[in-house]
């Protein structure tokens, strides 16, 4: 008889939560889950995917566990950058993050972790509980120009708009996996916004495959450590070992003609444009609303995001407020040579943890969410 966490062919969705699944079946060894796109090699579009598609709600018996590991962590007296993966580990929340690992890994779509209620835990507290969340995905990579380990994607820029603002272009992250805890919504709007890089990418070859090979032969791109280092001909789409993998952000790309020896080319720019209009298609958007709570894990070579325009409240203590974690997988993706900014790449080798006391408001238009 087959376990459940070993069933290779278990249909996306079909189990949406953990209730009413017997310890004894909740065995497979998640560590070793192998990188795979057979479930969508072309990438998904939104008529695929639904909230309910993605929705893992953590059992009762997890949350307890939650609970209970974290009064373990306070009496231990550990701040959120001290804690492990072992603090949060019990056979019920290894076995139920383990799926959640394997179905980024070998399901092509994002998951939506349901369960956690913000309202029964501090501030200070669901920091502790997402980074030990996290730690299950992976190890937890600096992020941009700060090296914050833990971002609050919110007060300071969000406070620019008030009465909403354009929507940033889609992009993905320098992580493997990216995690996005909501704590507050805005008043309306900031939709999270989804889109394939594998249905693009599919859509540029049928399309327009002259600029797709611009695209995977590589652009200059800034660094994003503010030393004006640039990278020559780092790919968006790149392969490894079968996988398909993107890279993108636009403004590094645009801002690297500065410190460059040469501007971009009307054809390049058109390669831009293309990819930004087909990742902004409605037809492969998928846009819903992260509620309090909920966690969001991305696989980030996989898929591009972004968030809708919102209105914010005025008092920056009741505003739009997200936890934001980069996470390098164990064992990591394959990737191209060079397909990461220097500072990645360094990254996902031996990360040493930073001295960190609190977390740091993210401040770069183009990560905030």
């Amino acid at each position: 008889m087959n376990t459940y966490g070993l069933l290779p062919a278990l249909h996306i969705g079909s189990i949406p939560n953990f209730e009413g699944i017997h310890m004894a079946t909740r065995t497979g060894n998640f560590d070793h889950t192998g990188w795979t796109q057979e479930a969508y090699p072309q990438g998904w579009a939104a008529a695929d995917i639904s909230r309910e598609k993605i929705m893992l709600r953590l059992s009762a018996e997890a949350v307890d566990d939650l609970a209970a590991c974290l009064r373990r962590v306070q009496e231990s007296e550990k701040a959120w950058h001290q804690v492990t993966k072992t603090d949060f580990s019990t056979p019920t929340l290894d076995f139920e993050l383990g799926e959640a690992r394997r179905r980024l890994r070998q399901r092509g779509l994002p998951v939506l972790l349901k369960g956690l209620c913000p309202n029964d835990f501090s501030q200070e507290e669901v920091e502790k509980i997402f980074f030990g969340l996290g730690m299950h995905m992976g190890k937890a990579l600096p992020q941009g120009a700060t090296g914050d380990l833990l971002s609050r994607v919110g007060e300071l820029y969000l406070l620019a708009e008030q009465h909403g603002g354009q929507q940033p272009s889609m992009q993905t992250d320098s992580a493997e996996t990216v995690g996005l805890l909501c704590l507050r919504r805005a008043i309306t709007g900031g939709e999270t916004v989804l889109s394939s890089a594998l249905r693009v990418y599919t859509l540029l070859a049928q399309q327009r495959p002259d600029l797709l090979d611009i695209l995977e032969r590589g652009l200059p791109r800034l660094s994003s450590q503010g030393d004006g280092t640039v990278t020559n001909d780092s790919p968006v789409f790149s392969r490894c070992q079968g996988l398909l993998s993107c890279q993108y952000k636009r403004r590094p790309i645009e801002e690297a003609r500065r410190w460059a020896a040469r501007a971009l080319t009307p054809l390049e720019i058109e390669a831009l444009n293309y990819l930004d209009a087909l990742a902004a298609s409605p037809d492969l958007q998928f846009r819903f609303q992260l509620e309090p709570g909920e966690i969001l894990w991305l696989n980030s070579f996989e898929t591009f995001y972004a968030r809708s325009p919102f209105q914010n409240h005025f008092d920056p203590s009741r505003g739009r407020l997200l936890y934001r974690l980069w996470l390098q997988d164990n064992p990591s993706r394959p990737l191209q040579e060079g397909i990461l900014g220097r500072e990645a790449a360094s990254a996902r080798g031996e990360v040493k943890r930073r001295k960190v006391t609190r977390c740091q408001v993210a401040r770069d238009p183009v990560a905030m969410l």
